[in-house]
């Protein structure tokens, strides 16, 4: 695709400035977002945040969530637009809001709720304001800022940049999960970059890649390997479902979704066995027996959950007893599905569902039309999103990096997928249809 809809033409001087604060609040925006150097820095002695240091940090986010519906209030059309494209997506926002009504906790959901819309303006001006190959920039600027200095950390103060107790990098961030996902993000950012037509920003992409496979591996996480293993073989599944037409690209459509479902039934009921086989630590580091736990609890909310997090409130006593029982304090399921059910219930894993089949239909069939402008980059996210919370939590959660750029691949695609179908001869309408 040589042009993208919702991106003006070369702006005239007096709109320099306002495009360059564009660019300047999506990077730093995502900065913030990805839980580098601020949460590190606002932690107690103890190594945990607790309720006041969280709150200092909520409010960093304040100023550039304004400046984000601030810039987005300039072109209400396109706001507009984005969301009419995408209502299932809109449906899923709005269910948070309403879990307020059977909430365990209605306060803690409704506060929740809102920073979750608070932090979807990021993801809106991502999509609205910059095509795909420009979203591979920011993130490259990005996460690609919080890698270095993990980095140079890992050298000039490596009691912060490594864990006392196992030895591996969290660099920047509060553990070295969190530093494994971000080195995941701007693997699958490399990927996208190494097919542009400019060769600058193929070299860029090579950058982002070495960067992003040493942190992984410094990271130790095996949730982060096994997924930026799994981008690598999503992106070229999703390039040669590319190449297809019709029928069969819808096909391989379906094949690489069950592929993925298969691939979470495996991780649910066959991993443990299969660790065990191999001499590994069963629980997964504590996570299955917690998954036993709260899948009782799913069970007796099952259609509309128990409220938009309100389940890990701390007036929760059955998290308490979870907590006791583990003899470990998780803050969340380390399972986004999990997650989710027992926040919204079945209904809002039904609507995630809908709205994660319906991207990856429309981002397969951008990438087939135009295979050079980026879009490469949100198939291969929102799918290796999808593996990542196998194992974490980042479906539908609020001010978290990851959550917003997958809003921002599911909004581009759909924004741009209905311009792209206006744009055909009437008589592909039909064959493109079935892809």
């Amino acid at each position: 695709m040589e042009h993208m809809p919702y991106i003006a033409e070369p702006p005239a001087p007096a709109r320099v400035g306002l495009r360059r604060l564009e660019w300047v609040t999506v990077t730093v925006g995502l900065f913030i977002n990805s839980g580098a150097v601020f949460p590190l820095l606002m932690q107690g002695a103890d190594g945990i945040l607790d309720d006041a240091e969280r709150a200092q940090l909520r409010v960093i986010y304040l100023p550039i969530y304004a400046l984000c519906f601030g810039l987005l209030a300039i072109r209400p059309r396109s706001l507009i637009k984005a969301g009419v494209r995408n209502l299932p997506l809109l449906l899923l926002l709005v269910l948070p809001l309403v879990s307020t009504l059977w909430s365990m906790g209605p306060s803690l959901s409704m506060r929740r709720a809102v920073a979750l819309i608070l932090s979807m303006g990021l993801a809106f001006l991502l999509a609205t304001r910059f095509t795909p190959r420009e979203q591979i920039i920011v993130v490259g600027w990005a996460v690609g800022a919080t890698l270095v200095m993990s980095f140079v950390a890992g050298v000039a103060w490596p009691s912060l940049a490594f864990t006392p107790y196992d030895g591996t990098m969290r660099g920047v961030f509060f553990n070295k999960n969190v530093f494994g996902w971000m080195s995941v993000i701007l693997i699958i950012a490399g990927i996208a970059a190494r097919h542009d037509v400019t060769t600058r920003l193929r070299r860029a992409g090579m950058v982002m890649l070495v960067l992003g496979w040493t942190g992984c591996l410094l990271s130790g996480s095996m949730t982060s390997l096994f997924a930026a293993v799994t981008a690598v073989l999503i992106s070229q599944a999703v390039l040669m479902i590319a190449r297809r037409q019709g029928i069969a690209r819808l096909v391989f459509q379906f094949g690489i979704i069950l592929g993925i479902v298969v691939l979470s039934v495996i991780i649910a009921f066959g991993f443990v066995p299969l660790l065990d086989a191999l001499g590994k630590d069963v629980t997964l580091t504590g996570r299955t027996p917690l998954w036993a736990l709260l899948d009782i609890e799913i069970a007796k909310h099952p259609i509309l959950g128990q409220g938009y997090g309100a389940f890990w409130s701390p007036n929760n006593l059955t998290m308490w007893k979870i907590w006791e029982t583990l003899r470990w304090g998780p803050p969340h399921a380390h399972s986004g599905y999990r997650d989710l059910l027992l926040s919204i219930g079945v209904v809002g894993l039904g609507l995630f569902a809908v709205v994660t089949v319906r991207a990856v239909h429309q981002a397969i069939a951008l990438t087939a039309q135009a295979p050079r402008d980026g879009w490469l980059w949100c198939v291969v996210l929102i799918l290796s999103v999808l593996v990542m919370n196998l194992t974490e939590s980042n479906i539908l959660m609020q001010n978290d990096m990851i959550w917003i750029l997958f809003s921002t691949a599911v909004l581009s695609a759909s924004y741009n997928h209905a311009e792209a179908r206006r744009s055909l001869p009437r008589f592909m309408h039909l064959a493109t249809s079935a892809t």
